[in-house]
């Protein structure tokens, strides 16, 4: 009896450190930094002060690692493809999924640090002052948008930089970070799995119904 008392703890205790894992990861932040100059996208994350590089990086190795594999199979691939091609079902699915988990993680994220930076308009300063403002205009819509619907950014975290002179022109870039926790990334992910099956089971059998009839 005590012996099955001790595994009984053993147990209890293993399932309680686990949970407690589990919710220590969920309250880790993590946070991701978009930037978009030249033409060329780069994403990279922090997590714990580890950074992680993601575009170019990651992704950028897995997809020349799949274009390569692709290459290779030729036709086989093709063929694949062409069996897996998603029904207008399934894509109502994605679509619903994907706007739901969008909406979900935009009301938990903070986004912060937004920066434009303005090339000279033709080296003319009048046309790059209209330029600039704009981008104040539209970027205070979008932030207002966003403000009012997820309350993720604020206009104050927006800072545009224009630049007048030809002799100092870099090339125009836009950045901004992304913040969350651990496990809101976790939960939208589900959400997305659940409102995907939500959409695409009814009509799946919508679509079985009628072909059985």
């Amino acid at each position: 009896m005590s012996a099955l008392l001790l595994i009984l703890k053993i147990l209890g205790w293993t399932v309680l450190g686990l949970l407690g894992l589990l919710l220590l990861l969920c309250a880790v932040p993590v946070s991701a930094r978009v930037l978009w100059q030249d033409g060329e996208l780069t994403v990279w994350a922090r997590v714990c002060g580890v950074r992680i590089g993601i575009l170019p990086g990651l992704l950028s190795e897995k997809e020349a690692k799949k274009d390569a594999e692709q290459a290779a199979r030729g036709a086989e691939t093709e063929a694949k493809k062409a069996e897996k091609r998603m029904d207008l079902a399934e894509l109502r699915g994605y679509i619903a999924g994907g706007t739901r988990a969008a909406a979900y993680f935009l009301s938990h994220v903070r986004v912060s640090d937004v920066r434009v930076l303005l090339a000279p308009d033709c080296g003319d300063p009048m046309r790059t002052a209209f330029k600039t403002g704009r981008a104040w205009a539209e970027f205070g819509a979008l932030t207002a948008l966003a403000e009012n619907t997820f309350r993720c950014v604020k206009l104050a975290d927006v800072r545009i930089t224009p630049v007048f002179s030809d002799a100092y022109a870099p090339p125009e870039k836009f950045s901004c970070k992304f913040s969350a926790l651990a496990g809101i990334m976790i939960g939208t992910f589900v959400v997305f799995l659940r409102r995907r099956a939500a959409v695409s089971a009814p009509a799946g059998n919508e679509a079985k119904e009628k072909d059985n009839g």
